[in-house]
């Protein structure tokens, strides 16, 4: 219906409630996994700005966005991030694989 989506954020805290129970169907192996998944994630190359700076997308509005960014908006009430007064979660795009021709991009391993 062309409404905006709701932030990354908001889905995020919606759906992960912070209830912590055991589940015999999820064994030690779950929590590995995930960890290979944050590292792999945490640590994949960022595009970088002019002069090989790091990109900033929680600039004031007035700022034009950089091509890269897609800050994830926070809301003010935002259990977690209320406390520092964040309503701006940086998010940049990873770093394009070199030498990559025209079409879909690959990043950088």
């Amino acid at each position: 219906d062309g409404s905006p989506l709701p932030s990354a954020r908001d889905v995020s805290v919606t759906v992960h409630r912070p209830a912590y129970r055991d589940d015999p169907k999820f064994t030690v192996m779950l929590a590995v996994w995930g960890q290979f998944m944050d590292h792999d994630v945490t640590a994949t190359a960022l595009s970088l700005g002019a002069g090989g700076k790091p990109i900033s997308c929680c600039k004031e509005k007035s700022t034009p966005a950089h091509p890269e960014c897609f800050p994830v908006m926070l809301s003010e009430e935002d259990p977690y991030y209320k406390q520092f007064g964040l309503t701006c979660m940086e998010f940049v795009r990873s770093a394009p694989a070199p030498y990559c021709a025209m079409g879909p991009r690959e990043q950088m391993n």
